[in-house]
C-alpha cells in the first residue's frame, strides 16, 4: 500500500482502510509510505515501531 493513501481525501482513505481490514489477517501488518498514516483514520490499526521503520498492525 506504499504511496497509495496520499492521493485521496479522508473519506476515501477510510474506505480503502476498511477494505484492507477485510482482507488482512487478524494480526496482519500494513506497510505504507513515510508520509502516510492510519492515525485518526482507522482505530483498528496500531502503530508498530521497528529499528529502521514503522508499520501498522491490525488489532
Amino acid at each position: 500500500m506504499r504511496n497509495v493513501l496520499i492521493y485521496f481525501d479522508v473519506q476515501t482513505k477510510q474506505s480503502i482502510l476498511a477494505r484492507v481490514r477485510r482482507v488482512l489477517r487478524p494480526d496482519g501488518y500494513l506497510f505504507v509510505g513515510g508520509g502516510e498514516t492510519t492515525v485518526n483514520l482507522d482505530p483498528a490499526f496500531k502503530l508498530v515501531q521497528f529499528e529502521k521503520g514503522i508499520c501498522y498492525q491490525l488489532i
